[in-house]
Formats: C-alpha cells, structure tokens, sequence
C-alpha cells in the first residue's frame, strides 16, 4: 500500500513537472516578528483544525444521508461514499472490496480531502478542475500498482482481518513528547525569519 502511493505521488509529480507552468511570481520578504510568532501560530493551527474537523463531520454526516436516501441501491451508496470521504469509504469497503480498490481511494483522497486543502490554501490560486484530474490519475495510478504488486507478492489473507485484534495505544512517551515540542519551536523559528508571498 506504502509503495503503491508513493510511485502514484511520483508520477503525479512528474506529469505536474511537466505540464503545468507556473508564473514565478513568489517573493521572499524578510520580516522581524515579535513574542506574537507564537500567538499566532497557535491561533492559526486551531482555525486550521477546527476546519479540518467540521469538513470531516459534515462530509461523514453526508455519507449516511446518502446511505438512508439511496438505501436500496447500495452500489451507489459505496460510490459516492468513496468519492466523498475517504476515512468512511475505507471502513465501509475494507472488508468487502479487494486491496486495490481501497489502495485507489486512498490515492484519490476524496473531496473532503480536496476541501480541506482548499481551505489550507485559501490564499492561493489553484485550478481546482485541475487539480481533481491529477487527484484522480494518483487514484488510478495507486489502485494500479497496488493489483501488480500483489500480483507479484500474494496475500493469503485479507490486511484488515487482523484490525479487530489490534491493541491501540492511547499514551504516548515522554521522550516523543519533547522531541514533538522541539520540531514545533525549530518549525516556528524558521518561518519566523522568512514568509512567502503569493501574488
């Protein structure tokens, strides 16, 4: 699954590098911040994940109106599920639909996905049609890579049969804790002194 997304991102990478033109309009002022770096840093991740959150719930809610509405064709509820959000697509098919297929809506990503980058991104201009043909080539090209390589590796077994036995860990280390905080202060330090301007 790993391998399969990441030869889907290089190749959407490589097919953006090579036909999509971009005007170098960026420019790189130099800005002398205050104690407010942090202030809003924090003000801004909250925004960030309070918009996150909301997209996920109202896309979730979607998906089960959508079951209750077009109950009797499940077909089509499985379809707009997977294209709407991905989280619920995966546990609804996981046990039902082969590898590739879930590989293939991971690599698309779903709107939700789409919705909350543009969000992230509000600032900058982005064709969004554009955009969701090469989400949409990721998915392919990721559902595709996936079927050869299993081809090449069988599995005897479903990857999600062992999922209910899983034991989840709801702590985390004190040493992770600090390491987590240390890249917060180096990631607030290093956009402290530079900012990208888009026109």
């Amino acid at each position: 699954m790993l391998a399969s997304q990441l030869v889907a991102f290089f190749v959407v990478a490589l097919l953006v590098g090579r036909f999509v033109k971009v005007n170098n309009e960026s420019v790189v002022v130099k800005e002398n911040r205050q104690s407010t770096d942090i202030v809003a840093s924090v003000e801004s991740a909250c925004k960030g994940c309070i918009n996150m959150c909301a997209l996920v719930i109202a896309f979730t809610a979607l998906v089960y109106l959508c079951d209750e509405v077009f109950r009797n064709y499940p077909s089509l509820c499985k379809v707009l599920s997977s294209i709407l959000e991905v989280t619920t697509a995966c546990t609804i098919l996981a046990d039902k639909y082969p590898l590739y297929i879930i590989s293939a809506i991971i690599g698309f990503g779903g709107i939700c996905v789409h919705a909350q980058v543009f969000s992230a991104l509000e600032n900058i201009t982005i064709n969004k049609l554009l955009f969701f043909l090469y989400r949409t080539i990721q998915g392919i090209t990721a559902g595709t890579v996936t079927y050869i390589l299993l081809i090449l590796f069988p599995q005897s077994a479903q990857v999600f049969s062992s999922v209910e036995s899983a034991k989840v860990g709801t702590t985390t280390s004190l040493a992770g804790s600090v390491m987590l905080v240390l890249t917060a202060i180096c990631f607030l330090n290093s956009i402290s002194k530079t900012k990208l301007l888009r026109r």
